[in-house]
């Protein structure tokens, strides 16, 4: 049976980038290929004291978490053949941003196991629901680490935890949205962390 090109040549084309990537990471590297779409990719990245870019967060919902290949703590290395290395994290958005097509990221990972992930098919389940019990604008909170993935929500609200691996920002949904137009889950501030702010608030009153 013959192997498709585009396989054939994914192949070559793995090999040649992991021997250039091999020369500054003695750690396992990952070749992920996505194709962009309207969908959101779902991870939000930091940049580190040396000037690396690593996946921060997967976000519930994105594609980064159905494809079950991205790990929290993968070092970004490059995408489509541009290093992500040295850039801020405005940058290395906008920069995916701007690509079209098949996406090629170039990951390095100190862990090449992904057992616990979710995968492509699988939906991840709510671990609990909590009614809001505050009104909470997201465009407005300077500490949303992006401005971009937060959830408003009103006092009331009942809010399906998704996430809390995070101890200051879970990911949630709203009940009340229509699911058939949700993709990625929102992050909203955890309950610990809100009591920490109000209580600092106060004090400065």
């Amino acid at each position: 049976e013959d192997i498709p090109t585009t396989s054939s040549q994914n192949v070559v084309e793995d090999e040649v980038i992991k021997r250039r990537v091999a020369l500054y990471t003695d750690k396992e590297i990952k070749i992920v290929r996505i194709e962009k779409t309207a969908d959101a990719l779902g991870a939000t990245v930091r940049q580190e004291e040396d000037g690396s870019v690593t996946i921060s967060r997967i976000v519930s919902g994105g594609m980064a978490e159905k494809s079950g290949l991205f790990t929290e703590g993968d070092e970004l290395i490059e995408v489509n053949g541009h290093s992500m290395r040295g850039l801020d994290v405005n940058e290395v958005g906008d920069a995916i941003a701007a690509m079209t097509g098949n996406l090629v990221f170039v990951l390095a990972s100190n862990d090449f196991n992904d057992n616990g992930k979710i995968h492509l098919g699988e939906m991840p389940s709510v671990l609990k629901h909590v009614r809001a019990m505050f009104d909470y604008e997201a465009f407005d909170d300077p500490y949303l680490p992006c401005r971009e993935l937060g959830l408003s929500f009103q006092k009331g609200d009942i809010l399906r935890i998704m996430s809390m691996d995070d101890k200051d920002w879970w990911q949630a949904y709203r009940d009340a949205d229509d699911d058939s137009h949700l993709t990625l889950a929102g992050l909203v501030p955890s309950q610990q962390f809100q009591h920490q702010r109000e209580s600092l608030r106060i004090s400065m009153t």
